[in-house]
């Protein structure tokens, strides 16, 4: 199966995208514990040193949320451009 993420629905431990949707989200400036992620380097942290892993959305111990997310993923609309926080933290433009 080679590198790649075995997930079909979100991609895990791969570096956080700075272009497009994922431009808006700079985690070495304006780093967000509700939308975490991992570095290569956590001496040096980058913005191409940040990587998207399980934690970025699922908390360890379980949440109130369906599928142990750190947020309420039925509660997120895209395209309301008031939202923010949850996935709208690294799809910064689809809220």
């Amino acid at each position: 199966m080679g590198t790649a993420s075995p997930w079909i629905r979100h991609p895990t431990d791969i570096a956080l995208p700075n272009t497009g949707e994922y431009s808006g989200y700079d985690p070495v400036n304006n780093y967000s514990v509700e939308a975490p992620v991992a570095w290569l380097d956590t001496a040096n942290p980058s913005r191409t040193g940040a990587v998207v892993m399980c934690l970025s959305c699922h908390r360890e111990h379980g949440s109130p949320s369906p599928d142990m997310l750190r947020w309420d993923y039925n509660n997120m609309v895209a395209g309301g451009a008031s939202k923010s926080g949850g996935c709208f933290t690294c799809h910064t433009q689809k809220n």
